[in-house]
């Protein structure tokens, strides 16, 4: 899809979103922003939410962020927020274990609009994550249940993109891939050191739709993204 808000979504033309994204960064920053915030340094600000689009999925360095602007740690740190504050892009932490020295304080950033995203495979990630946040969202909301949306990596490299967490313990892992592939060994590894009930390897590419082996008393599934998505709440 070319972006998850109507307009764009509706006009079924790359042409028409690129016209509406630049006109929509630029309403977001001068005129949601400005609103709200004392900013002084709006094209800069403009530049910042543009170069977020090329970290999709990787460890956030604001150091890199900053250094590319020649602003300082504390005034990208505050720009970021900001851009939380007002659903441009959202964050998420890892998961901790007590079975696995994981990372502690390294990031993953989203957007809202993965439009913007012309990398393939970040542009999918980012799809999935959104959609996971609504699956959390509606556990809270609806449900009423303590859940949060994390991703797991270890000191040695491991990493799974998603898992939510449901009172604080792994309930859901979700590995994502471009095309269908045997099952992600990162996956595997971590199910075999942490009880998650489910986890689901989901690619957009493929028709690749079955039940694996289970790990370590875990469901794994593979499966096309679009199966996987009709089937969240």
């Amino acid at each position: 899809g070319l972006s998850p808000f109507p307009e764009p979504l509706l006009s079924a033309s790359r042409q028409e979103y690129q016209r509406w994204q630049l006109s929509y960064n630029e309403r977001l920053v001068r005129e949601e922003i400005s609103s709200l915030e004392k900013v002084y340094e709006l094209d800069k600000m403009e530049l910042l939410l543009e170069q977020l689009a090329h970290v999709i999925g990787s460890p956030l360095s604001i150091n890199s962020l900053r250094e590319d602007l020649e602003i300082n740690h504390k005034t990208a740190s505050n720009w970021l927020s900001i851009f939380e504050k007002i659903y441009a892009c959202f964050r998420i932490s890892p998961m901790a274990s007590t079975k696995i020295k994981a990372v502690k304080k390294e990031q993953k950033l989203y957007l809202w609009d993965w439009g913007m995203i012309n990398d393939r495979a970040a542009r999918f990630e980012n799809l999935i994550a959104l959609h996971l946040l609504r699956l959390v969202d509606y556990l809270r909301d609806v449900k009423g249940m303590k859940a949060e949306l994390r991703f797991f990596r270890d000191l040695r490299g491991h990493e799974v993109d998603f898992v939510i967490l449901v009172k604080s313990k792994a309930w859901l892992a979700v590995e994502v891939k471009s095309s269908a592939q045997a099952l992600d060994p990162n996956l595997k590894y971590l199910l075999e050191r942490v009880k998650i009930p489910r986890a689901f390897q989901v690619h957009i590419d493929g028709k690749s739709d079955k039940r694996l082996e289970d790990i370590n008393g875990a469901q794994v599934f593979m499966m096309p993204a679009s199966k996987f998505l009709k089937a969240l709440p």
